[in-house]
């Protein structure tokens, strides 16, 4: 069993990344040829998650008003049925490849992401510590006694993903998990006005100032 921080340096930094984002590093293309300092860390990280029968990643957010939910893939909805939180996605895969869980996905092992709240409120932390227990509990490494849950729970499956073309200037603060109808104004991407696609919901999105970079997610 390992514990390991992910990106050390943003962590020191208290950034959210240095280079790259660490979560899109984990495919074969940026593992055989890393150039940024996440995907370099990414190819060290990976050779411990080769070893991994189960990954649970704890993830936590600037945002004050974070909604926390679990991430589970193909083997991991047993799991994450589990896990003390309202709200499970799934379908990230698809959408943004390269994170920890899509390393493991694509191997066929148990994958768990938790987005635990903002980083200083103290339920994070707790979220966080329970989570662990669970996972623990699950995989058989521990026989601790942790009340598990069996609240019914709402899943989103997210399969959109805006890249931004100049910039993106969203027209107001839109909560995490916010309902959204097709054709809803979002943003402003240059002079190009930027609609909602389908109806369902809004997820991380937030005002971008270059080209390439996820400008957010919708989901059903």
């Amino acid at each position: 069993m390992y514990y390991i921080l992910g990106n050390l340096r943003a962590i020191s930094k208290n950034v959210r990344q240095i280079e790259s984002n660490l979560n899109r590093s984990f495919t074969d293309a940026r593992l055989k040829n890393p150039k940024t300092y996440e995907e370099k860390r990414a190819k060290e990280l990976a050779t411990y998650l080769d070893e991994a029968d189960a990954i649970l990643d704890l993830h936590s957010s600037r945002n004050k008003s974070s909604v926390p939910f679990a991430i589970f893939g193909p083997k991991s909805l047993n799991v994450a049925k589990k896990l003390d939180f309202d709200l499970i996605t799934t379908g990230w895969d698809e959408i943004e490849p390269g994170s920890t869980n899509y390393y493991l996905n694509e191997k066929g092992r148990v994958a768990i992401t938790v987005e635990t709240g903002q980083h200083l409120d103290e339920a994070s932390s707790k979220r966080a510590f329970k989570s662990i227990q669970t996972f623990l509990n699950l995989m058989g490494l521990t026989d601790e006694k942790v009340k598990m849950n069996d609240k019914k729970q709402k899943r989103i499956d997210v399969n959109y993903i805006y890249i931004t073309k100049n910039n993106l200037k969203i027209v107001k603060n839109f909560n995490d998990f916010e309902k959204i109808k097709k054709g809803d104004l979002i943003g402003m991407d240059g002079h190009e006005k930027i609609y909602s696609v389908q109806d369902g919901i809004i997820v991380f999105a937030h005002d971008i100032d270059k080209s390439g970079e996820e400008g957010f997610v919708l989901g059903r």
